[in-house]
């Protein structure tokens, strides 16, 4: 028999840091950055002249156009540099050494888990002289042999999710299809339960399921908190490990020196769907069926381009039909028992035919 339930699923995210970690940065005189390189991206290059050759010991600045962070290093013999561990975001950098006019290269974008390549060019000159230029980095990782995908944040916030549940964006990757009818992805014909997920570079697997934390109601991250994630099929390194499948690789958001704030309410209800035709054919009314979400997300800066916070809220209420398949209470009806009783029609539903 069907019963019609409310059920409510809260879901409570806060990007922040204790008391005590805020009082180390407060009281650090260089900004703190978080070191995991699974939930980062790196940038790299070499400094070269007009002529293309190399020029060493030219500072090169990275400054995150979002948080205003910015870290310093000077370039190789070779003219080489490598920025390690930038969180996913964009990018302004400046390079400059004497005898050579100052270049600024802004809208460097820097996505999780793959590396910028930049080829900067000094021209002679005064360094008094900055010579600023938008850059694009390259679609393709050239570098890496691995077979990846990033989903973004504007593919997050633009395309439309039924349940809101945001790793099903992995299935528009290459070589990705549903794996049962429980949300598990399958990668490359390979089952779900092979698949590694990784949450701002921590381990997000249930190992009793071998399944995602989460995965079904409720489930663990709001959409309206993720960045941006990478889903990378074959060949990834080996500091991932433990997936035979795929892996998902997801950074959230993270406060920045804009106070940003949004809120949202979507529903689901029978009520603006039809009845199927298996129903309309055994006389059975359409089942009740609404699912609300709704929540909020606010975020900004505790200390301009040093510390920041980001919390949301998400709530979801469900009523749903509960169905017993091929239950003892309904063997033996006759065949118009639910087309002469409606009401009872919209509460029991056998999945067979009579």
């Amino acid at each position: 028999m069907r019963q019609y339930i409310p059920r409510h699923y809260p879901s409570v995210f806060f990007s922040g840091l204790s008391l005590l970690l805020a009082m180390i940065l407060m009281l650090s005189p260089t900004a703190v950055q978080s070191q995991s390189a699974s939930a980062t991206g790196r940038l790299e290059g070499i400094v070269t002249d007009s002529t293309g050759a190399a020029v060493p010991g030219a500072d090169v600045t990275v400054r995150n156009q979002n948080t205003g962070i910015s870290t310093t290093l000077r370039s190789g013999a070779e003219g080489d540099f490598t920025f390690l561990y930038l969180d996913p975001g964009t990018y302004e950098v400046s390079i400059q050494k004497a005898g050579f006019n100052k270049l600024v290269l802004k809208d460097i974008t820097v996505t999780v888990g793959t590396r910028a390549i930049i080829h900067p060019q000094l021209a002679v000159g005064r360094i008094e002289t900055t010579v600023s230029v938008s850059a694009t980095t390259p679609l393709v990782d050239t570098s890496e042999s691995s077979l990846g995908t990033v989903v973004d944040q504007q593919s997050i916030e633009s395309l439309p999710l039924n349940g809101r549940n945001f790793t099903d964006f992995a299935l528009l990757t290459p070589g990705a299809t549903t794996d049962g009818d429980f949300g598990m992805i399958s990668f490359n014909g390979v089952a779900g339960n092979f698949n590694n997920y990784t949450v701002d570079g921590g381990n997000n697997n249930n190992a009793f399921f071998a399944q995602q934390v989460g995965r079904t109601i409720p489930f663990q991250f709001s959409e309206d908190v993720i960045r941006e994630f990478e889903v990378t099929s074959t060949g990834f390194e080996a500091e991932f490990g433990q997936a035979g499948g795929g892996l998902v690789n997801t950074v959230t958001k993270s406060g920045t020196n804009q106070v940003h704030g949004d809120t949202y309410y979507y529903i689901l209800d029978s009520s603006t769907s039809a009845n199927d035709k298996i129903n309309e054919g055994q006389g059975i009314a359409k089942p009740h069926n609404r699912r609300q979400q709704f929540g909020g997300t606010v975020a900004g800066p505790l200390i301009h381009d040093r510390l920041f916070y980001l919390g949301n809220y998400e709530g979801q209420v469900r009523n749903e039909p509960l169905t017993v398949n091929d239950g003892p209470a309904v063997n033996g009806l006759p065949s118009d028992f639910f087309a002469n009783n409606p009401g009872l029609a919209a509460q029991a539903l056998p999945t067979f035919r009579f």
